[in-house]
Order: structure tokens, then sequence, then C-alpha cells
């Protein structure tokens, strides 16, 4: 019987170190995603901005929405790095490597 009580408690332990350690890997991604869609928020912000005047064809403002289209690309790209981790970069270097 007092094996058995051990044996439950260290199983409680371990099971209580991983419900921390996956709560805590969850707030790390909740904190990562909330600061790059607040990034993308402002980007969007800036082209909304840039919409609500007339544009041009080949004007400054037209040049300024193709610039926050590419940093809104650059934010969306950084979602997906967090999301992702270093898995990524790993394969990204891997095919460059073999693209040369």
């Amino acid at each position: 019987m007092i094996f058995l009580t051990i044996f439950l408690t260290a199983l409680c332990i371990v099971s209580v170190f991983f419900v921390v350690r996956f709560g805590l890997l969850i707030l790390r991604i909740e904190d990562a995603i909330a600061g790059c869609l607040d990034k993308l928020d402002k980007h969007y912000n800036a082209i909304n901005e840039i919409l609500q005047t007339p544009l041009y064809y080949d004007s400054p403002e037209v040049r300024r929405v193709y610039q926050e289209l590419k940093m809104s690309q650059d934010a969306i790209l950084q979602v997906a790095n967090v999301l992702v981790g270093q898995e990524l970069d790993t394969y990204a270097s891997e095919e460059e490597e073999e693209e040369n």
C-alpha cells in the first residue's frame, strides 16, 4: 500500500510539472501572437490612413502603401516564425545552401 502511495505521489508530481511547463509555453505563445498582431494592426491603420486620400499613379502615397504592405508581410512572416520556432530558420538556411 505504501508503494502505491509513493508511486501515485510521484506520478502526480510529474504531471504537475508538465502542466506548469505547457501552461507557460501557452502563455509565451499568446504574448508573441499579441505582439505580432499589434504590429499588424499598426500597419493596417497606416494603410487605411493613406487610402483615405486620393492616390495618383506615381505618387509618394503609392510608394508608402507598398512599403506598408511589405512591412505587413514581414510581420506575418514573424508570426509564422514565432509559431514554428527555430525549425523554420534551420529549414530556410538549408534551402539557401542547396540553391547555392
